[in-house]
């Protein structure tokens, strides 16, 4: 399965859940997500399943002003 993950494409060998990237891709820190464009709640990454071609925008919050 290919998807797009802050504008680089990866593949993924099977279907993740949004918890399951975000674990894989090493984030342990208060982000947020948006799938298609869209903001996904926190309490739903354990069952939002990715899907082909999903296009995935992973934010950390930055410091400074």
């Amino acid at each position: 399965m290919t998807i797009t993950i802050n504008g680089e494409q990866q593949t993924l060998p099977h279907v993740l859940t949004v918890d399951q990237l975000l674990a894989r891709q090493g984030y342990n820190t208060r982000i947020a997500i948006a799938i298609n464009g869209t903001f996904i709640p926190r309490d739903t990454y354990s069952a939002q399943e990715l899907r082909q071609g999903d296009s995935i925008e992973i934010l950390a919050p930055m410091q400074g002003g």
